[in-house]
C-alpha cells in the first residue's frame, strides 16, 4: 500500500485530494436528498427532471441528442435508452435535425414543460435546504469559477492527454 502515492504529480496535493472526496461525497449525499424529496412531492424522477431543465434553458426548447450524453454523464446507449422512456411518457419526443440528417434532436413536449414547471418550485426548495443554505454567495461564486474552468478545460480537450495508467495491482 505504501507504493500506491509515489507516482503522484506534485500538483495533486492532499488538500486537492480531500477537495475530490468532499465533492463526490457531497454531491452524492445532496443528489441522493433531491432524489429523494422528488420522489415525495412529484411523479417526475430526479433524472427526467435534469433533462427537462436541460430543455427549458435551451434556446428552443431542444437540444441535440449528443450533447445531452455528454451533459447528463450518460453514455450514448444509455442516453438512447433513456430518452426512450421519457418519450414513452409523452414528457420529449424526438425530430431529425434539418442540417445533418444523421442528428436529432430531443424536445420538450407541452405536457414535459408542465411536468417541469409543476415540479420546479418544490425542487428549488429542496435545492436551498440541501444545497444552497450552506454557502454563502461568495463560496457559490469560488465554486462556479473552479468547477466551470475545470469543465472547460475537459470540454475543450486541454487537460494532460488520456493515458493508460499502470493498475494498482501491477505496481
Amino acid at each position: 500500500m505504501a507504493g500506491i502515492f509515489e507516482d503522484v504529480p506534485e500538483s495533486l496535493t492532499a488538500l486537492k485530494l480531500e477537495a475530490w472526496q468532499a465533492f463526490l461525497e457531497a454531491h452524492a449525499q445532496v443528489r441522493a436528498a433531491l432524489a429523494s424529496q422528488m420522489d415525495i412531492d412529484s411523479d417526475l424522477p430526479l433524472a427526467w427532471y435534469d433533462l427537462l431543465l436541460h430543455l427549458v434553458r435551451s434556446d428552443s426548447d431542444r437540444v441535440r441528442m449528443h450533447e445531452l450524453a455528454d451533459s447528463l454523464t450518460l453514455s450514448r446507449s444509455a442516453l438512447t435508452r433513456f430518452i426512450d422512456r421519457v418519450e414513452k411518457a409523452g414528457l420529449v419526443h424526438r425530430e431529425s435535425s434539418p442540417e445533418d440528417r444523421r442528428g436529432t434532436y430531443v424536445v420538450l413536449s407541452e405536457k414535459g414543460r408542465a411536468a417541469f414547471l409543476d415540479a420546479a418550485p418544490r425542487h428549488l426548495q429542496a435545492l436551498e435546504r440541501h444545497f444552497a443554505h450552506h454557502l454563502t454567495d461568495e463560496e457559490a461564486k469560488t465554486l462556479l469559477e473552479a468547477f466551470g474552468r475545470v469543465a472547460a478545460a475537459t470540454r475543450r480537450g486541454t487537460v494532460f492527454p488520456l493515458v493508460r495508467e499502470p493498475s494498482i495491482k501491477s505496481a
